[in-house]
């Protein structure tokens, strides 16, 4: 059944993009054709999801290549069904918004977009069944190239191409750390696939330690871990936004999954000191990532930070995980890790969530500047709502899902806490970051739903927006719903992710029951929780009180009056408070950290002076550290590399076949 489903699901996906590619001189009947194929697919593989999750023990699917020795290894257990729903759920309600989407461009090319969007599902899909290095390596160049091809929608411009390309180049860095840890482990195997690295005994600590280092750089490279974060936030802004979503809502988080499945899995045991580095790492990318989502003025590339500001959340919940796991406590070790899985979810869907809510905005006024929009809720009140349920859950505000899970990771972090004389410090300081993140996401959400959404149109493109159609607002009502669902009863979700905890991590039955109200991962009675309890009271306490305005005061005087805005009417948009004010005492605490490129554009100059400017534009940008200080230079020196090396493109035959005898001679003196 687990076979069929599987070939099915990927057929379909897969198949589909195919026949729209095939169909692409008619745009329409291929884009048709490609999302009702995909979300055909992506719908059998949500149920082949479900029933990875609920199997006892792995399936195993296998097949012989056409070379020998090189075939292909699937594995159908619980942690790959999960990550495998994140992969069809997510897709099936991208591909839906994506069918009335891609009509609103009006693109020529939606056959090649859905093409690679089918093999781009098929392949993440593939990644995480994945149970050999080949099968891994095919799907995960797969993916990496066909999200590169979906990247450049505006290929025209260059800084979506020089994006593309970067993403391109980060990519292929880290599959490279990755590709040498697995042959690392493949020739301590004996073998290609992960069982035998499952039963291979344990290395020297310092080879496990390195192998680990090569895993955590080549997968934080694909997370968008800091510092290998450069890439992100300039490639997912420019993808289409349902594509954007996938990008940001799963594919990254196939990286999470390869980290958890060579930590807990191939480098066992553990040792407690890399849980200390990723905790670090994670807790830096989490406040960088959310002070540099508060400065930023595209929405798009806000989201994309925002991105890099909760993969740092979940590899601290991660971390912290590994340190239990190598200290020998093994409940708090499967606590921490559910507390990233849990939030490894609640990421997703939100996300999922934000990014087509930017995309329905983008459609209807072609913007994606803060600064250009505003009044927005009146236009586009179901957009507004959906974008508001995200922006509560992504802020980590209960009762929505993103509280669940960072209240998990706080209850960890204090844990650790209290441990050794090397934690109790560690800990508190990254509860503490944990909590600036909390109020630098919910100051950077409130400055996006309150610019964007409310008060006055900025420009004439905001003031003439429409509603998006039904096929883009379902999908993400469905997801808003869901934000709220996973907060009210977290133990549901809880209760399937226990089942893919690791072998040797037990579910943590005793720890989950705590001041949020978390049932026990085994059992999900009662089914009442107090958030729901709470929210239900709220409910009922609101609705008595609009049906007592409504029928108990209908013969008071009702009076309707605007804001008090200090007795001056707000005449122009432009005197409305912007994005750049809201978050300037913020870029100012960290002028330090920050760089500020400052332009000054001169737009007209009277007709009687050239000297006379009629409009100044002052544009400021906000640059890492990290560009500047690391990439740039690595750019700058790759470049003169370049240069030097391509002085022996002489074009000369003979010095060709030269350097080729001097590598076969080099190749035979090494050899052992």
């Amino acid at each position: 059944m687990l076979s069929l489903l599987f070939f099915l699901s990927i057929l379909l996906t897969a198949a589909s993009g195919a026949a729209a590619l095939a169909l692409q001189s008619r745009p329409a009947l291929a884009h048709r054709v490609g999302c009702w194929g995909q979300l055909a697919g992506t719908l059998a593989g949500v149920v082949l999801a479900i029933l990875c999750l609920a199997s006892d023990a792995p399936g195993h699917l296998r097949f012989d290549g056409p070379v020998p020795g090189l075939g292909f290894t699937l594995r159908f257990d619980a942690l790959a069904g999960f990550f495998l729903l994140l992969v069809f759920g997510l897709g099936a309600l991208a591909t839906t918004f994506g069918l009335p989407y891609g009509f609103i461009g009006h693109s020529s090319s939606l056959g090649t977009r859905d093409f690679c969007l089918g093999f781009f599902l098929a392949s993440m899909a593939v990644v995480v069944l994945a149970d050999d290095v080949f099968t891994f390596f095919a799907a995960w160049e797969s993916m990496s190239v066909f999200a590169f091809l979906l990247l450049p929608g505006e290929h025209e411009k260059r800084e979506v191409r020089e994006a593309a390309y970067l993403f391109l180049i980060a990519s292929q860095v880290g599959t490279a750390f990755i590709l040498v840890a697995f042959l690392v482990l493949a020739h301590h195997a004996g073998s290609l696939e992960f069982d035998a690295f499952r039963r291979a005994a344990p290395l020297s600590l310092p080879w496990r330690s390195g192998i680990f280092a090569l895993a955590l750089i080549g997968f934080g490279t694909k997370a968008g871990m800091i510092p290998f974060h450069v890439w992100l936030p300039k490639a997912h802004p420019v993808a289409p936004s349902h594509v954007s979503a996938l990008m940001s809502g799963v594919m990254i988080k196939t990286a999470l999954y390869g980290l958890i499945r060579f930590a807990f899995e191939f480098l066992a045991p553990l040792d407690a000191f890399w849980g200390l580095v990723v905790l670090t790492l994670g807790a830096v990318s989490a406040v960088l990532g959310a002070l540099f989502a508060l400065l930023e003025h595209d929405l798009k590339r806000m989201l994309a930070y925002s991105s890099v500001e909760n993969v740092g959340i979940i590899l601290m919940g991660l971390g912290v995980a590994i340190f239990f796991a190598g200290s020998g406590k093994g409940d708090w070790a499967a606590y921490a890790l559910l507390a990233a899985l849990f939030h490894t979810l609640n990421h997703a869907v939100f996300k999922t969530l934000l990014f087509l809510a930017a995309g329905s905005v983008l459609a209807a006024t072609r913007e994606a500047s803060l600064e250009h929009l505003g009044g927005l809720a009146r236009r586009m009140p179901a957009t507004a709502v959906c974008f508001l349920v995200g922006a509560w859950a992504i802020s980590g505000l209960p009762p929505a899902n993103g509280f669940a899970s960072e209240w998990m990771t706080y209850q960890a972090l204090w844990v650790l806490a209290s441990g050794s004389a090397g934690t109790h410090l560690l800990g508190p300081i990254a509860a503490a970051c944990l909590a600036l993140v909390g109020g630098l996401a919910a100051a950077c959400f409130v400055r996006a739903a309150g610019v964007g959404f409310l008060g006055l149109p900025r420009t004439e493109p905001a003031r003439r927006a429409e509603e998006a159609p039904r096929g883009m607002i379902w999908p993400m009502a469905a997801l808003a719903a869901l934000c709220l669902f996973a907060g009210l009863a977290p133990g549901l979700p809880l209760a399937m992710l226990a089942g893919c905890l690791p072998r040797q991590l037990s579910a943590p039955s005793l720890l989950l029951a705590g001041p949020l109200g978390l049932p026990a991962a085994r059992s999900v009675e009662p089914p009442l929780y107090p958030l729901a309890i709470v929210a239900t009271l709220a409910a009922l306490l609101l609705g008595l009180t609009f049906v007592r305005r409504r029928l108990g005061t209908a013969s008071a005087a009702t009076r309707v009056h605007g804001p008090w805005n200090c007795g001056y009417p707000i005449v122009a948009p432009r005197a409305q408070y912007s994005a750049s004010g809201f978050s300037q005492p913020f870029a100012y605490f960290a002028r330090k950290l920050l760089s500020r490129k400052k332009l000054l554009d001169v737009h007209a100059r009277h007709h009687y002076s050239p000297y006379l400017p009629e409009s100044l534009v002052l544009r400021v940008h906000s640059v890492s550290p990290f560009d500047t200080l690391v990439y740039q230079p690595v750019k700058r020196f790759v470049i003169r590399l370049s240069k030097r090396v391509s002085r022996l493109q002489t074009g000369s035959l003979r010095l060709y076949l030269a350097f080729l005898l001097g590598t076969v001679i080099l190749l035979l003196l090494i050899q052992p």
